[in-house]
């Protein structure tokens, strides 16, 4: 919706009017000034003010906002499945954060680093905007980190013991063929496998894991291209009606208290603001090469598996065949051997793929390595600049229209990417 404009009369000819798209019923953006609707300011304002400050009205994006408000960092993180799936397969070791989360105050040191200095009077209201600035995006960051890792080992949980329930399958089968074991105990592992499988689900879908790593991230990421604009006396562009979901509000809200950096923007100044603008440039490229980097690994790792284990299915499928044409006569319980290899082989290849399509490895991989592009042209930009305020402007939207649209991009690639039981 268009920005309301105040119209004052030089001459005091007429009355001051508030010219504003959002006073029609039906808005038109980027109409003629003579075709945006008016009113007298004290009719309106408050409609106004509503309009720009209030919270969604949807009443789901209220309750998410606050379950949002209610959460609150927690130092262990137990489900640790994806991290020590890597370590397994030696694409990136197991790291103590894995296990222990560092505290928001840990985080938030990101931000720090990026403003040269603190403001001059720990009094300001400005520097007290900051810290609260500065304290949401390390609890948004640390929220999306847990729960990111939370439905990533959901997710391997998953699928892992869904192939294994098909596993057990076939073991009791050739089991009690081979060995005559009992049927009960294989079916009870079998049982409690797809019982944990439906409730490892049901509890991800209750808690909306998914749902909260994307929301969470989308905060932490609004709130961190903001402060290099904010260093430079400009807010970010943003939409100036009401927000139709939480995290872009609860973002603008924190702006809002932020207000303009107050200060000499002089050289030494601007100076400082690019080299800290290359250093946030320089890291964030670092983070999303390695990114691209892993998620290549993993997605190779995971496909090789999968292609082996259909590979080995087809093998032995053919080794039947040849079986069965030249009229070898197997002994009755090789038979079950073959029927239980050839359905377990499937199923864990058939896990991996799973992996492959919610965790979106190939995807993650091809994102960051765009953004890490774009980052870089943007890092070799500011080397090369000089301390001018709009040319640091111009680099500083830059960043942030490639840090948003990234953040853009992957929302829209996983939002439908949803944990659902395979069994």
């Amino acid at each position: 919706m268009d920005l309301p404009i105040l119209h004052v009369d030089a001459a005091d000819a007429e009355p001051p009017r508030l010219l504003w798209a959002g006073l029609a019923d039906h808005p038109v953006s980027g109409a003629k000034l003579d075709d945006i609707p008016s009113a007298p300011p004290a009719e309106v304002l408050g409609t106004l003010v509503d309009n720009i400050v209030r919270p969604p009205i949807e009443r789901v994006e209220q309750d998410k906002l606050v379950r949002f408000l209610d959460d609150c960092w927690q130092r262990l993180n137990w489900r640790i499945e994806m991290p020590l799936t890597l370590a397994m397969f030696g694409l990136r070791r197991f790291r103590r954060t894995d296990f222990l989360a560092p505290a928001p105050s840990v985080i938030r040191r990101e931000i720090d680093a990026v403003v040269p200095s603190s403001p001059p009077d720990s009094a300001d209201p400005n520097a007290r905007h900051f810290d609260t600035v500065a304290d949401a995006y390390g609890a948004a960051d640390s929220l999306a980190t847990r729960y990111a890792q939370k439905f990533r080992g959901a997710s391997v949980t998953t699928f892992f013991f869904s192939a294994l329930a098909v596993v057990v399958a076939a073991l009791a089968l050739v089991g009690q063929q081979l060995f005559d074991w009992e049927d009960w105990p294989l079916a009870t592992l079998q049982i409690a496998l797809v019982a944990l499988v439906l409730v490892n689900t049901a509890i991800v879908r209750r808690h909306d894991w998914h749902g909260r790593w994307r929301e969470s991230r989308e905060v932490a990421e609004r709130l961190r291209v903001a402060i290099p604009l904010w260093l430079l006396g400009e807010t970010a562009e943003d939409a100036t009606g009401a927000e139709p979901n939480w995290p872009a509000w609860y973002a603008r809200a924190h702006l809002r208290a932020l207000g303009l950096w107050s200060g000499s923007l002089d050289r030494p100044r601007l100076e400082a603001v690019r080299q800290a603008l290359i250093a946030l440039v320089e890291g964030q490229c670092a983070y999303h090469t390695g990114t691209a980097a892993l998620m290549v690994r993993i997605e190779h790792r995971l496909l090789t598996i999968g292609n082996v284990l259909f590979a080995l299915t087809l093998l032995l499928g053919a080794v039947a065949l040849v079986i069965a044409l030249l009229g070898i006569d197997l002994p009755f319980s090789w038979n079950y051997v073959l029927v239980g290899i050839t359905a377990a082989l499937p199923a864990l290849g058939s896990a991996t793929f799973g992996i492959r399509l919610i965790g979106d490895f190939e995807g993650a991989a091809e994102r960051s390595s765009r953004t890490a592009a774009h980052l870089g042209a943007i890092g070799q930009a500011l080397r090369g600049d000089r301390p001018d305020l709009a040319v640091l402007r111009s680099r500083a939207n830059a960043l942030a229209d490639a840090m948003l649209g990234d953040v853009s991009h992957w929302r829209m690639a996983t939002e439908t990417r949803k944990l659902v039981a395979p069994v």
